[in-house]
């Protein structure tokens, strides 16, 4: 990649132009490099798909958390970090196996 890399002199390259060929100068070359490294279709990334019992995991988990903003109570935190650990660790499996 190193080899195909060249580099402009400027100076030389624009000596005796006007402001507005250089300018259009730049554009065309910045043009130019765009096209040839930028690609023109991104790459889809699948979404992973959650199972029914991990999406109902997930919204207890909510459930929970919302219960302890209010309230704070230790034993709701407690039910909470429990929730929080079984989502993480079923979302992580699935992700493995894919």
């Amino acid at each position: 990649m190193r080899n195909s890399l060249r580099l402009i002199d400027w100076k030389e390259r624009w000596k005796g132009n006007a402001v507005d060929a250089m300018w259009s100068d730049f554009t065309k070359i910045l043009y130019e490099l765009v096209k040839m490294h930028i690609p023109l279709k991104r790459e889809i990334k699948k979404k992973r798909r959650l199972s029914k019992q991990i999406r109902r995991k997930i919204s207890e988990r909510s459930r929970a958390w919302r219960s302890i903003a209010g309230i704070g109570q230790a034993k709701t935190f407690d039910k909470y970090k429990q929730l929080r650990n079984e989502v993480n660790h079923a979302i992580r499996k699935v992700e493995d196996e894919h």
